[in-house]
């Protein structure tokens, strides 16, 4: 894996809003709705299946696992565009280790990126969010 990027973020939320959000269908279905990606984004969108698993660690209770497949994208909201051996080959694995270290898996047809998040609340309603992402050698730069 080689180092791509990092990003520091402010959010006005509390430290559990993201991993309370985890399990709400229909927030994910909407924010994650539009592909999070710079220009795209304003007119490619996604609908996406999801798993939650809060209990499979008895000895880590802290832990929870979440999983994403996109299964469709539509151009503007109407016009599905991305063909399923494409869509097939993108798994999201996401694992919540507490309420602020989330560790993100992307594998695609490129091979694997990852993604460390930590939150820190600096404020009450103010998290300080710092991401860090590595891509297998196999991902173009």
């Amino acid at each position: 894996f080689y180092f791509c990027t990092s990003r520091q973020m402010i959010f006005d939320q509390h430290v559990l809003e993201m991993h309370m959000n985890s399990a709400d269908y229909f927030h994910f279905q909407t924010l994650h709705r539009p592909l999070p990606l710079p220009v795209l984004e304003n007119f490619l969108f996604g609908q996406h299946e999801l798993k939650a698993d809060y209990f499979s660690l008895k000895d880590a209770p802290h832990v929870c696992f979440f999983s994403e497949r996109m299964i469709k994208v539509f151009l503007f909201g109407k016009l599905s565009v991305a063909p399923q051996f494409i869509l097939r080959n993108i798994d999201v694995k996401v694992t919540f280790e507490g309420p602020a270290i989330v560790h993100f898996s992307v594998k695609t047809v490129f091979g694997e990126m990852r993604m460390i998040k930590t939150l820190l609340p600096v404020a009450p309603f103010k998290l300080y969010v710092e991401s860090r992402w590595w891509a297998e050698s196999t991902v173009p730069r």
